[in-house]
């Protein structure tokens, strides 16, 4: 309706003109009281336009205006178990009088969870301590809830967590169902004074340090985990317990690991990622050497998700041997480089350097770094390993398909060949210096049909161009001469070749030497 377009995000930069949803109400008055909205967001299908403009912080008149129109909008709930209560508390536009009237409308909405969990009062913790003095006051029992507490560690501002903590000091060691403590969520917080907050709830309840979570992680664990802008918490942590760095949360990783393992991370500065290392391995030497469950040492994360080499050089030097760790899952650490799609090639040419067969080393269900590339490497990576496993005139002279299908030492060619024939179309046309296509090698070959016919699918001209006679035992045949080669010229598809004819195609194409 016109009236829920009144209330849209953005529609006006202020608040919404009175004498305009003067007129609506008065041309429309049951308008108040319908919930169907257009497609937003947001609001989903049942709300009001009272919980519409509760949101986005109506000022009093406005609330008054639709709160007269239709005052059972105050006990109704939406979809998410959300009363007008809980928008306008999260609406970031909270003032005492507009709280006290919609407060004063349905006071039970104060002590009323919606379908998440979470009370008006959470959500209005990042508003002054007026506003949640109030709150607290005309519903004291929401000093209970274990959410308000957390919200506050996280979001409110100091004088709003010290309020609640002297006034209901219990709350220093309540719990969230998933175990964590409010030191916990303090930890990832970007307060500006978070270093004051974390002293004062560590103070106020020193065990909170040595908590874990139901995923095992102590406070320190969470601090590396996010590890961004968490350099002087982790310093702080480490200084009240620095046993810390030796415990184990429930995947086997220590905080070290974590910290170089930035999939949950945003890209931290390497410099500071790197002080960060030294601060953790200064606490635990032996924490350069830890498996976790995976089988990972800290440096196959670090070899997977740092830029910086520095910080690879740093861990094998404390940990020469760790270059030769195999993880069961994952790999060698010169497995998880391969898999960078940042194109950052410096690790991987250190590691080569420190021992370069260990590029070659095939692990059961990963494969070779040279597979994991092919899989999840940027394109410069791929690229360099290319080079490091096949090598040979060919590769020099940039014919990586035929490199690829004359190996003999790799196994599962058909990974790399998808990969190449994905995203490198250049290489599929090209011919060597007797005239081959990739199609020529592939057939003499063991790769697989798949790659065979998406060869015959890219590059149809190789299935009529006649082998180098000095390669062949008759100089005459070509590979599309075969009877049960079938090649459309519309389709350029193979249609017919049982793995035995295939074979006698490769052995009438390989060398005589051979």
């Amino acid at each position: 309706l016109p009236l829920h377009n009144l209330f849209y995000d953005g529609r006006y930069e202020g608040d919404t003109p009175t004498e305009l949803l003067d007129f609506l109400l008065k041309s429309y008055p049951q308008s108040a009281s319908v919930s169907t909205v257009p497609n937003n967001h947001i609001f989903n299908e049942s709300a009001l336009p009272l919980h519409m403009a509760c949101r986005r912080g109506e000022s009093l008149d406005i609330i008054k205006m639709l709160g007269n129109a239709y005052p059972e909008a105050f006990n109704s709930i939406d979809n998410d178990g959300m009363y007008p209560l809980h928008h306008y508390c999260l609406s970031g536009k909270v003032d005492l009088p507009t709280m006290v009237y919609i407060v004063e409308k349905f006071p039970v909405a104060l002590e009323r969870h919606n379908h998440f969990g979470f009370l008006p009062a959470s959500y209005a913790i990042r508003a002054s301590l007026e506003i949640v003095r109030f709150m607290i006051e005309r519903a004291p029992a929401t000093a209970q809830d274990t959410d308000l507490f957390h919200s506050a560690a996280k979001d409110s501002s100091d004088d709003v967590l010290r309020y609640l903590l002297q006034h209901f000091p219990e709350g220093a060691k309540s719990r969230q169902m998933s175990g964590e403590t409010i030191l916990h969520s303090c930890v990832k917080c970007n307060h500006r004074h978070k270093r004051e907050r974390l002293l004062f709830l560590m103070d106020l309840y020193p065990e909170a340090i040595k908590m874990k979570d139901e995923k095992g992680n102590l406070p320190l664990h969470v601090a590396a985990k996010y590890s961004y802008s968490q350099t002087n918490s982790i310093q702080l942590l480490l200084s009240r317990f620095p046993f810390g760095t030796k415990v184990q949360n429930s995947e086997g990783r220590l905080p070290l690991h974590l910290v170089l393992d930035l999939s949950y991370s945003l890209h931290e500065p390497e410099k500071i990622l790197l002080d960060i290392e030294k601060q953790l391995l200064s606490a635990n030497p032996g924490g350069v050497k830890q498996l976790d469950n995976s089988g990972r040492l800290p440096l196959h994360f670090a070899c997977k998700n740092i830029k910086s080499v520095e910080n690879v050089q740093y861990l094998v030097q404390l940990y020469p041997s760790s270059i030769h760790v195999v993880s069961p899952k994952h790999g060698l650490p010169i497995h998880e480089a391969s898999k960078s799609r940042d194109d950052n090639t410096s690790i991987l040419v250190y590691l080569y350097g420190l021992s370069n067969e260990t590029v070659c080393t095939y692990v059961a269900g990963t494969g070779t770094p040279l597979h994991c590339a092919s899989r999840e490497g940027g394109d410069e990576v791929f690229q360099l390993l290319l080079t490091m496993v096949l090598r040979g005139k060919e590769v020099e002279q940039g014919l990586f398909l035929h490199a690829l299908f004359r190996d003999h030492d790799l196994q599962d060619k058909n990974v790399v060949a998808k990969r190449i024939l994905g995203d490198f179309h250049a290489h599929i046309l090209q011919r060597d210096s007797r005239g081959a296509a990739p199609l020529h090698a592939a057939v003499a070959s063991d790769v697989g049909r798949e790659t065979i016919e998406r060869l015959i699918e890219l590059d149809g001209e190789a299935g009529t161009l006649s082998f180098p006679s000095e390669s062949r035992s008759s100089s005459s045949d070509s590979l599309s001469s075969c009877d049960n080669l079938v090649f459309s010229s519309s389709s350029l598809s193979l249609q017919s070749a049982p793995e035995r004819q295939l074979k006698c195609a490769a052995y009438s194409l390989r060398p005589q030497a051979g």
